[in-house]
């Protein structure tokens, strides 16, 4: 698991967001969600609740990419690939160093 936040144990509601998400992302959905609204809406402690929910699920794996620019996307997805063991195969530089 590569979650960088705990579980917030204080958070209530957004139970039909949370249904919403759970259902879009079962195996033979799309598996792919975006969560958008203003800053402050509430956005990344839904997230990190469906994440801690599905944690704890057998066989289930969990890995948070950060998108608050490209840099942390890029970040995020190089540890998500050294975490699985997946290394590049060709010799480009990436473009973040």
């Amino acid at each position: 698991r590569l979650i960088p936040y705990g579980r917030n144990s204080n958070f209530t509601g957004r139970k039909n967001i949370l249904e919403s998400v759970k259902r879009l992302s079962e195996p033979a959905s799309h598996n792919r969600i975006a969560l958008y609204g203003l800053g402050g809406s509430g956005k990344t402690q839904i997230a990190l609740e469906y994440v801690h929910q599905r944690a704890s699920e057998s066989g289930c794996h969990v890995f948070w990419v950060g998108g608050s620019g490209l840099s942390k996307f890029s970040e995020g997805f190089r540890d998500v690939a050294q975490l699985a063991h997946i290394y590049p195969t060709n010799a480009e530089k990436d473009p973040e160093g």
